[in-house]
């Protein structure tokens, strides 16, 4: 069976800043301490009104290819995960390709809630078993969060920012026993009860007159469905690739809440400090937020040489993904 490396890392931010006292000023009824408080929050990172996901995407992707020592011309596939896609056609991913210049690269888009990097993760695991003839798979998180929120809603816009982040994996080499290598993943779902929230209905041809598309949040029923799905998810993983909890050395669970990701904690019996946060300074990002909390772990040195890491995607549906990764030296 082929084994799969992590060969590089990248992210990407926009360069705008909303902190909570921004967020205070434009009258969502909510102050920035309360919005510290419950979500852990300080700031977001804010797209401007002509960048969009695949720009962002595009930048991480550049980070994480260089960090890869290789050429955009190297790779084999791209896989994308998005919430919010530039446009219905073209796909994210062929317009990513494009930019970056990557002839030959197969394109493949997903879309599972906020579990999408996850699931890319997993898809790329795969199709190396699959298909000999592919050896380096470019595998993006992005998300523009901001364009389609209402910003008069405290529940949906008090945690959202933009990002991206993406991992360039390859084949690994017998011989090259120090790069990170992804062991396995497992998907779960569960059907949702309330199915009120998402997004408002998309409008295709003509569009009605003040009509728009904003993401809206029932917070505290996903919180519970968070709350009870991941440590089962999180059990099963460790069962499927033989590891004990003890074992682990970080957890990177969705960036969403301080309070769920302290919860998750105490569920799974594991200290506090293994449950690794970065939403302070980035907000919610989606499906870019693995790969994010990824790239500040390592810049942090909370995640090193020879630890094993548990990452884990949720997104609305409820679709669950997660995957177990030994970190090595990424250049």
């Amino acid at each position: 069976m082929r084994q799969m490396t992590i060969r590089g890392i990248g992210m990407y931010v926009p360069e705008s800043v909303l902190t909570n006292q921004g967020l205070e000023a434009m009258n969502i009824n909510a102050n920035a301490d309360w919005i510290y408080h419950n979500l852990g929050i300080r700031e977001r990172r804010i797209s401007h009104e002509h960048e969009y996901t695949s720009d962002l995407a595009l930048e991480a992707a550049r980070q994480a290819i260089e960090q890869a020592a290789m050429d955009a011309e190297d790779i084999d596939m791209i896989i994308m995960a998005t919430f919010t896609p530039d446009r219905l056609i073209p796909h994210p991913s062929a317009l990513v390709k494009e930019k970056l210049g990557a002839g030959q690269a197969i394109c493949l888009d997903l879309r599972a809630g906020c579990a999408g990097f996850s699931y890319g993760l997993l898809n790329a695991y795969y199709t190396f078993q699959a298909e000999e003839d592919i050896s380096n798979i470019l595998v993006i998180g992005a998300d523009t969060y901001s364009k389609v929120t209402d910003w008069q809603d405290r529940a949906a816009c008090s945690s959202v920012g933009d990002g991206a982040g993406a991992f360039v994996l390859q084949e690994l080499d017998e011989n090259d026993s120090y790069h990170s290598v992804f062991l396995n993943g497992i998907m779960h779902h569960e059907n949702m009860e309330d199915i009120s929230y998402g997004t408002l209905p998309v409008h295709y041809g003509h569009i009605p007159d003040g009509s728009v598309s904003v993401y809206t949040s029932n917070g505290r029923y996903l919180y519970e469905q968070l709350v009870r799905g991941i440590p089962r998810l999180v059990n099963r993983l460790l069962r499927k690739v033989k590891w004990n909890m003890g074992e682990v050395d970080l957890f990177i669970f969705p960036q969403t809440n301080s309070n769920l990701i302290r919860e998750l904690a105490v569920a799974l019996g594991i200290p506090q400090e293994k449950a690794y946060m970065t939403m302070e300074k980035y907000g919610y990002t989606s499906n870019a937020c693995l790969p994010i909390a990824v790239s500040e772990a390592v810049r942090q040195g909370a995640l090193k040489a020879g630890d094993r890491v548990v990452l884990v995607g949720a997104g609305a549906g409820t679709y669950y993904c997660a995957t177990a990764i030994r970190w090595g030296e990424v250049v």
